[in-house]
């Protein structure tokens, strides 16, 4: 298979970028060097936090649980579907 587009890393990033592209009907290949999206924040101390609230951190079409205007720490969950 071909596609358009590689990107390099599964992180906020490549996965906002992703979404972008596959509406836009571009054919998308993700790159990941861990087992699962997400191991390098599963890595970060327990006390890590971003800095910036849950709704400016949000993937495209899913919503991080808890206050939306609280800071997410790394065992922030998206709900499943």
């Amino acid at each position: 298979m071909t596609y358009d587009c590689v990107i390099i890393g599964a992180g906020q990033a490549g996965l906002c970028l992703a979404s972008f592209l596959t509406k836009k009907n571009i054919t998308v290949l993700i790159l990941e060097r861990d087992e699962r999206i997400g191991d390098v924040w599963r890595r970060r101390p327990d006390s890590m936090r971003l800095f910036t609230p849950r709704a400016m951190n949000q993937l495209p079409g899913l919503i991080m649980a808890g206050d939306q205007k609280g800071y997410p720490d790394k065992h922030c969950n998206y709900p499943l579907k």
